[in-house]
């Protein structure tokens, strides 16, 4: 959430165009989307099996992963996006 907050202020202040909010606003919602499916995934498998199992241990550092994969490409698309700007303010 800061990290979302973060980049929606700084879009804000840097005045990005409208495809690029759109882009923007799409990327920190996969996020949102990732992050929730793995938390219902996680619950799931937690309800499903008490005690530790190696095969649940690794499904959920993959379902993790799949929100790190997100989060990538949401820094990708912002060093696209928000990169330039940045660097135009200090030349």
């Amino acid at each position: 959430m800061i990290i979302a907050t973060g980049v929606i202020i700084v879009s804000f202040l840097l005045q990005i165009s409208y495809y690029e909010w759109l882009i923007t606003l799409l990327a920190l919602r996969e996020i949102f989307i990732q992050e929730i499916a793995n938390s219902i995934r996680e619950d799931t498998l937690n309800i499903v099996c008490l005690e530790i199992n190696k095969e649940i241990g690794l499904a959920k550092d993959k379902s993790a992963g799949e929100v790190l994969i997100a989060g990538i490409f949401l820094l990708a698309i912002e060093i696209i996006i928000l990169g330039p700007k940045i660097i135009a303010l200090f030349h």
